[in-house]
Formats: structure tokens, C-alpha cells, sequence
């Protein structure tokens, strides 16, 4: 938030506001200063006239109506030298400045403005003794304004004599840069603070309308801004204070100063969590774009959220099956959880997705865009023990190294993949080819004994024979087709005479004889034709059976004699011949094709070997890219934990292959190993050569034999098998100037864990998800680093821990944490917001072992070197 802790009223003596509403407090004024701020983005101020407070409760209203939180505070000389003390936004904290008033400024005493409206210095006490009771007794936050100005700023010339113990004392939380531009205290922090690191600020020192937001400071606070807000700002000023960018000419040389330009988060994060139904029934969280914590005893959900937004995001399965357990337990098929996601080019998203296996949508505006998540947006998750047994996982390795490779990784990989695929359609018609062209010597025997069978049916008469029986089996078809026609003639007679039935004419005087006459004539002959075709049908049938029965028995006697002459030609029936034709004239048009398929597959292995080089080449690619990040990783590191790469020396999947093509072959497994280390291409090499190559590999003459037996497709397996690079992780147990180098899968658990938290921080821009990061790591190591890489981070990335170590959201200065409690079969939010947040810092008392003790060292450490 762009907050200005010192501006001013009409209240002033140096005020150029004019005359807006009067010179005592009203609301036209207030609401005009108030407007102003809120126009410029400011949205914090701290109303600290010299020596009154009397205007903090008209602009505290202006505040609440213009959406700008008011601080009251009062600014105050002491010897010359000015200070600021600001309190709490609301009645108890503007009447604990009214007390402090009185004590500056007794009623008894001399007045705090002379006759001219002047403020007059206090002459109550040193500035040391000053703002130890504002911040002890009186609670407020004490700040020096324009601490390096001629005359009157803490570390001006002649000013204060004490400065540097008012400096290193700890009551006063900043101090403000604005003043004299080549004060030594700029230059070199040391001359006043000795080893503690000093929370620079600047305020506006706001008079007049048109300075208004020209000096505002932006502070990192909780939702709302609180007095506790503040102080926690600039007890960590590394991770809650940046100047505009505006103001990097002028303060830019100032040790420790951060400048940001743009205050929304550039990177991908998460925004919201809501959660119906199964443990977590009615969770809704606010996320934090930087760290948040999640923290409770055992049993109340925070690896359940953990596995949730795994779940949601499609995020990498989880390593182990008590994490899968862990969300399919507690998050059942009908419970529901949606995220809301922006991605780092800033759109907007909502991800839906149930307890199921059914897969997450993504929408936009509220609509299904179709769109896979992991397109659009992706995340690093961790559970519990899973960033110890990354070591041992050379794809989860490759994985998460190459989050940080250069972004054309991702090309190469496409096109890996794309290559890979045109390999496997080359291939299958390489097989096809290759299976064709071998059954090509088998066609031309089978053609030539096909021929030599049609020559000697023909030789004996086998043609004439199979044309007699073809014509032998129409006459039978003809006979049966009459026997079946004069069938049907006998009930033609009874359609006949039913067709004989006129409609009846009743006597009538108008019906002519000659109508009746004629129907009667026709109804006659009809009569007739139906008698005559029934006694013909009748004779038909008497003769059909003896003339059936003589044509079968001719039938039979003819086929005798023409299958016995087709036995002497050697075919077994009549189709025979026709099924040796087609076979003949199938085997000629096979045995025709060879010369072109030999050609074809000669151009396909040409087309199929330009493919693998191109495959390998694409690989090398790879292996570079993952080279260039392993290296960068390693430096953002440091000399404690770094990354190298054995250029595709990966040899796990071209073994496992060997093993498959082998299976039968009682091959030792010891002697593929062997093979394995020479890499596919040697390999396939090899055994398309002779026996002697792959002895010199390490086999036997009788697995040489073996493998020389595998078909071209298992050797083109072989050698387009991928050998991905071996990540090897080390950690440094030495010094720095005597590092002593350790592969991390051979130290502890904890060194390992310690490697491992160092690489997860610094990997990637994604949201960072782990799940209780303190297991196995020495709470030193701790204490002493993590919370620091968690906090500058959690700068430029999303972090969400679930841990119950109090030193992680504490001195790692969480913006959000999530307490939680439970019961028997629901979790429930006890407390959630910033540390600064009364609730959520009583619940980490409580909840975290240890609480307390690291807020105390919260407050001592920032204050501290670093």
C-alpha cells in the first residue's frame, strides 16, 4: 500500500493549503486533503501536525468515507531535534496521543504553540528518553522524519549528540531518508547504527495539495492496515518496504533501499481456496501472492489442503502413497474445491475440480474454456518426505531442473516428441515392408508349385471337365426353377376364380340387359380358364415326379464321371481350379511388387536414419539446456548445494528395454548392464553387425548369438531409445574455502532435506507448495537460513508451507496464516490473516511450540546485520 506516515494540516504555520473551510478542523478541508491522497493512490497517511492532534478525528472520517485509512500521530522537537510518534487508527489510540501531548507539554508548563502559532520544542526529557516512553508505555510507533536535514534531523550536523544510541536503542522503527542527499548515515549505515541494519523510509512532509503522494513510501500490510501493520513493515524492511521507482535517482546509492515500479505481483499465483464438502467442508481462504502457512496440530487437515491443491491444479502425483491416501481419505468423490488462479501474463481463471478422477476445468468468467490446466497454469508441489526422495528420482530431477531452463527447453522437448512420433510411423511402415519382403521368397515358391498344378490339370483335361460340371449344375438349377414354377400353377386357378366374383347390379329399370349379359358372359369364361388351368396343373403334377426323379439319377451319374476325371487331374472338386487361379494370379502380382518395395525400403531406412540423427540431435539440445540450468541454479544457490549434469548418461530405461526384448532368452542381467553403458546406437549397431562387435561389448559369444536373433523392430527400439541426463545433486560439508563435495544421496537425512528446501526455493517462478519443510532439518539450519531464503522468495514466487515449525511463518513474515483446529471428521478455521493480526498471532502462540520465543527473536533479528 503507497503510505504517507507525515502530512499536515492547516494546523502547520508553514502549511500552503489557503484558506479551504477555515484554519480549524472541519470537514470541507478534510474531506479535500483525504480526496487527494486517494487520487494519487495513496491509502495510508499519518496525520502528525507538530504538537496537536486536534484535526486526526475530521480526517479519520474523511478517511472512512474516501476509503484511506488516518493514523493520528503528532510530530515533536527535542532539542532541536524532530521526531514522530504515531498510534493505533482508532479512539484508544488517539487517546493515548492526547496522554503523550501531556507529557510533552504539561498543563502547567509552557504552551506547545507560542503566540504566533509556532510549535514550540518540549522541554520534557532527552530524545532518548522521549521515545523509549512513546513506544514503551504509551504504545506508539516512533519514527524519525527527515533525519538527515540541516537543523533538524537526527543525524544532522549539531542536531542531537546521542543520535547513534537513539539510532541502535530500538524505540525508533524508521527514519526517513528525505533531508540531505550526501549525509554520510546514507552512504555507510555503520557511522550510526553500528551492526544494525537501519528501516529506511520517506514521507511527503505534506503541506500543500500539490505535493501530495510525491513522497509516499510502499508498505506491505495486512487487509486492514494496523498500527501492528507498521511496526511489523519496518522490522522487516527487506520484505515490507519499497520506494517508487521515481525516487531511484535521488536515494538510489542508499545501502538496503528496494525499489518497485509495479506493486501487483508479476508472477503466477494463487488467490483464493474454497473447499465444499469432505474434511474441509466450507474452507475459504484469501492466499497471499508471497508466503503463507498453514499451521495446526496433527489431525486438522493442513497435508489434506496441501493434497487438495495438488488435486486441483493436476499437479504432479505424489510420491508416496500415505499423501495419495492422505486426499483420497479426506477429500471424497462428492466434495468440491475451486481455486482462483492468475497467471503470470495476469489473466484470470477459476479452477473446479471434485473428489474424483474426473478432470479439473478451467474456467474463465465463470464459463468452461476447454482448455487443459496445465496449459495455462502449473504448480510445484512437495509432501510430506516427497523433497527427500527427490534424490533418488532421476525424472523428478530432470522435472524440476528443468523449471529453471531456458524457456526453449520446452521447444526442444516438442519437438523430441514430434520426431519420436514420426520414428514410430517410419517404423511401422519399415515393419510392414521388412515383413513383406521376407515372405517374398516363400511367394515365389508357392507361386512356382501353384503353376506346376495348373499344368498338369490342364495337361489332363481338368478345363473341359470343370466346364462340364458348370454347365451340368445350371441344368440342375433350371429343373429345380420349373419343378418350383409348376408348383405355383394350382393356386393361380383359385386367384383366378375368385377374380370371377362380379359386383351384384340390382333389378333395376334403368340397368340395360345388355350390362347384365356381358357380365355374365365374362364371369362364364373366367370360370372356364380357372377349370382349365387347375385340371392342367393337375396332369403336371402327375408327371413331374417320375420325370424329376429320372433327371436326379442322370445328375448324379454324369457327376460321377466328371469328379473321377478331376481326381486323375488331381483336384479334389470343381472350385479347386478357380481357388489355384486366383492363388496364381495373387502370388504374381506379390512376386511383381518386390523390386519396388526393395526400392521403398531403401529410401524409407535413408528417411528413417536422417530422423534419428535429427532425434539426437534434438536431445543433445536437451542435455545443453539442462546443462546451462543445472549451472544457473547453482549459483543462485551458492557454495553450499549445487547441480551438475552427466551429459546422457541416464542408462535405466535403454537397460529395462534390453530386459523386455530378452525375456525367454535366459540372458544375465549383468551382461545387459554391460551392453547398456555403450548406449543405444552402439548397441543397434552392433547387432545388426556380427557376433564379434557385440563381444567386444561385454557379452558372450552365446548372448551374442541371442541378441543377434531380435527382430529389426526391437533393434530400432534399441537404438532410438532415449539415455537422459544423470542430475547429480552435491552439498558442500566443507568450507568455503575448503569445500568438501558429498552426493546428497549419500549424507543424512537432514543434509539432504537441507539441499533439497535450498534447490525448491530457488527453482522456477511457480507456485511452491510444501508440506511440513522442517522434516528432517536441524532447527539451526532453520532458524539461521530458511526463514531467510522463505522471506526473499517469497519476493518474487507464491510459497504455501504447511509446517509446525513457528520459526517458518514467523521470522519468514507470512502474509497470510491459516490456523486450524478439528474434531472427529471436520476441520475448522480457528484464525487467518497476517502475523500482524492479533487473532492470528495469539493462535501461533498457541498452536506452535515455541511461539513466543520467535516472535521475541522476530524482533531482535531484523533489527540485525545481514
Amino acid at each position: 500500500m503507497l503510505a504517507d506516515l507525515q502530512v499536515h494540516t492547516p494546523a502547520d504555520f508553514h502549511q500552503k493549503y489557503g484558506d479551504v473551510g477555515g484554519p480549524t478542523p472541519n470537514q470541507t478541508f478534510a474531506d479535500r486533503l483525504v480526496k487527494a491522497h486517494a487520487d494519487a493512490g495513496v491509502t495510508v497517511i499519518a496525520v502528525t501536525d507538530h504538537n496537536t492532534l486536534a484535526w486526526y478525528p475530521e480526517l479519520a472520517a474523511a478517511g472512512r468515507r474516501h476509503g484511506v485509512v488516518v493514523f493520528p500521530g503528532i510530530e515533536f522537537n527535542v532539542n532541536k531535534c524532530h521526531l514522530m510518534a504515531i498510534w493505533e487508527c482508532n479512539e484508544d489510540g488517539y487517546r493515548r496521543g492526547l496522554q503523550f501531548l501531556d507529557v510533552l507539554f504539561p498543563p502547567d508548563g509552557p504552551p506547545a504553540l507560542s503566540a504566533r502559532r509556532e510549535p514550540s520544542p518540549t522541554s520534557t526529557g532527552s530524545p532518548l528518553e522521549l521515545v523509549k516512553l512513546a513506544a514503551t508505555k504509551y504504545g506508539a510507533l516512533v519514527l524519525a522524519p527527515h533525519s538527515t536535514a540541516k537543523g533538524i534531523g537526527l543525524f544532522a550536523r549539531s542536531v542531537c549528540n546521542i543520535s547513534s544510541q537513539v539510532a541502535q536503542s530500538g524505540f525508533v522503527v524508521g527514519f526517513d531518508v528525505w533531508g540531505d542527499e550526501g549525509a554520510e548515515v546514507l552512504r555507510n549505515p555503520r557511522y550510526e547504527f553500528g551492526d544494525d541494519v537501519p528501516a529506511w523510509f520517506v514521507s511527503g512532509d505534506v503541506r500543500d495539495f500539490e505535493t501530495v503522494g510525491k513522497r509516499a513510501v510502499y508498505l506491505k500490510l495486512g487487509t486492514p492496515p494496523t498500527l501492528e501493520g507498521l511496526r511489523q513493515a519496518f522490522l522487516m524492511p527487506e520484505q515490507r518496504i519499497r520506494f517508487p521507482e521515481h525516487l531511484r535517482t535521488k536515494f538510489g546509492r542508499v545501502p538496503g533501499l528496494r525499489f518497485i515500479d509495479d506493486t501487483e505481483p508479476t508472477w503466477p499465483r494463487m488467490t483464493r481456496l474454497t473447499v465444499e464438502g469432505g474434511f474441509h467442508d466450507r474452507l475459504a481462504v484469501e492466499l497471499g501472492p508471497g508466503l503463507n502457512a498453514i499451521i495446526g496440530g496433527k489431525g486438522t487437515g493442513k497435508s489434506t489442503a496441501i493434497e487438495i491443491m495438488r488435486h486441483v491444479c493436476a499437479g504432479a502425483a505424489p510420491k508416496t502413497s500415505d499423501n495419495h491416501k492422505n486426499r483420497i481419505a479426506n477429500f471424497s468423490a462428492n466434495a468440491t474445491a475451486r481455486l482462483d488462479i492468475v497467471t503470470g501474463d495476469r489473466l484470470i481463471y477459476e479452477i473446479v475440480r471434485s473428489g474424483d478422477d474426473t478432470p479439473p476445468q478451467l474456467l474463465r468468467n465463470g464459463a468452461d474454456t476447454g482448455i487443459d490446466v496445465n496449459r495455462r497454469f502449473g504448480i510445484s508441489v512437495y509432501g510430506q518426505r516427497e523433497l527427500a526422495l527427490l534424490p533418488d528420482d532421476q525424472d523428478g530431477l530432470r522435472e524440476f531442473l528443468a523449471i529453471s531452463a531456458d524457456p526453449e527447453l520446452k521447444g526442444a522437448q516438442t519437438r523430441e516428441s514430434a520426431s519420436l512420433r514420426e520414428l514410430e510411423k517410419l517404423g511401422a511402415e519399415l515393419g510392414a515392408l521388412e515383413s513383406a519382403l521376407a515372405k517374398s521368397v516363400d511367394n515365389e515358391e508357392k507361386l512356382k508349385d501353384v503353376r506346376d498344378q495348373l499344368e498338369t490339370a490342364s495337361q489332363r483335361g481338368a478345363a473341359q471337365q470343370v466346364e462340364a460340371s458348370r454347365e451340368l449344375t445350371a441344368v440342375q438349377e433350371e429343373v429345380s426353377a420349373t419343378v418350383t414354377w409348376l408348383s405355383e400353377i394350382e393356386p393361380l386357378a383359385g386367384r383366378v376364380e375368385t377374380a370371377a366374383e362380379a359386383p351384384d347390379i340390382r333389378a333395376h329399370d334403368s340397368v340395360p340387359p345388355a350390362l347384365t349379359a356381358a357380365t355374365a358372359q365374362v364371369r362364364s369364361a373366367i370360370l372356364a380358364a380357372a377349370t382349365m388351368i387347375s385340371d392342367a396343373a393337375r396332369i403336371a403334377q402327375n408327371a413331374v415326379g417320375p420325370a424329376v426323379a429320372e433327371h436326379n439319377a442322370l445328375v448324379q451319374e454324369r457327376r460321377h464321371q466328371i469328379n473321377a476325371a478331376l481326381a486323375d487331374a488331381g483336384l479334389r472338386d470343381p472350385d479347386e481350379l478357380a481357388r489355384l487361379q486366383r492363388t496364381a494370379a495373387q502370388l504374381e502380382r506379390a512376386v511383381a511388387k518386390v523390386p519396388d518395395q526393395r526400392q521403398r525400403l531403401e529410401e524409407l531406412r535413408t528417411t528413417y536414419i536422417a530422423q534419428l540423427e535429427s532425434l539426437r540431435d534434438i536431445r543433445g539440445t536437451i542435455s545443453q539446456l539442462l546443462q546451462a540450468a543445472a549451472t544457473t541454479v547453482s549459483s543462485t544457490v551458492g557454495g553450499r548445494v549445487r547441480v551438475t549434469v552427466r551429459p546422457l548418461a541416464d542408462r535405466d530405461d535403454l537397460l529395462e528395454l534390453l530386459v523386455t526384448l530378452v525375456v525367454g532368452k535366459y540372458i544375465n542381467r549383468d551382461q545387459l548392464v554391460k551392453l547398456a553403458d555403450a548406449g543405444p546406437a552402439q548397441v543397434a549397431s552392433a547387432i545388426r553387425g556380427d557376433e564379434d562387435q557385440l563381444v567386444k561389448l561385454g557379452v558372450s559369444k552365446s548372448t551374442a548369438g541371442k541378441l543377434r536373433e531380435l527382430s529389426p523392430v526391437g533393434v530400432r527400439d534399441i537404438e532410438k531409445c532415449a539415455t537422459p541426463d544423470f542430475i547429480v545433486v552435491e552439498i558442500n560439508l566443507g568450507e568455503p574455502e575448503q569445500p568438501r563435495w558429498l552426493d546428497v544421496r549419500k549424507v543424512s537425512p537432514g543434509q539432504k532435506a537441507t539441499a533439497m528446501l535450498s534447490l525448491a526455493l530457488v527453482t522456477g517462478n511457480n507456485p511452491l507448495i510444501i508440506d511440513q519443510p522442517e522434516d528432517d532439518l536441524d532447527n539451526r539450519y532453520i532458524y539461521d537460513q530458511v526463514v531467510r531464503q522463505l522471506a526473499e522468495v517469497a519476493n518474487r514466487r507464491q510459497i504455501i508451507v504447511a509446517t509446525h515449525n513457528p520459526n517458518i511463518p514467523i521470522l519468514g513474515d507470512a502474509e497470510m496464516i491459516m490456523a486450524l483446529d478439528a474434531n472427529i471428521d471436520q476441520s475448522t478455521v480457528v484464525a487467518c490473516g497476517a502475523i500482524d493480526e492479533p487473532r492470528v498471532a495469539d493462535a501461533a502462540r498457541q498452536i506452535l511450540e515455541g511461539g513466543d520465543k520467535a516472535f521475541q527473536d522476530r524482533a531482535r533479528r531484523y533489527r540485525a546485520a545481514r
